[in-house]
């Protein structure tokens, strides 16, 4: 049975919000992502303070994320 069978009275729901973050807020989050957590730690703490001094220099230490949020429902059937 195909997937799209499987479920009915489906409804979709999206929206998008910015979520403000301080210059060690959002460190903190970039430091979760693969990337940065894949480098010795050497690298990645430069690549954190050439983050954060960019944020202070040219943002005034702050910067606002965009995040789009997608809820999905259905019944199944």
């Amino acid at each position: 049975m195909a997937t799209h069978l499987a479920f009915a009275d489906v409804t979709v729901d999206q929206w998008r919000e910015v979520i403000p973050s301080t210059r060690d807020e959002y460190l903190a989050l970039i430091g979760t992502y693969s990337g940065p957590l894949t480098l010795a730690e050497e690298p990645r703490n430069g690549l954190l303070d050439c983050l954060g001094d960019l944020m202070d220099r040219d943002f005034g230490g702050r910067v606002d994320k965009m995040y789009r949020f997608e809820l999905i429902l259905a019944t199944r059937r």
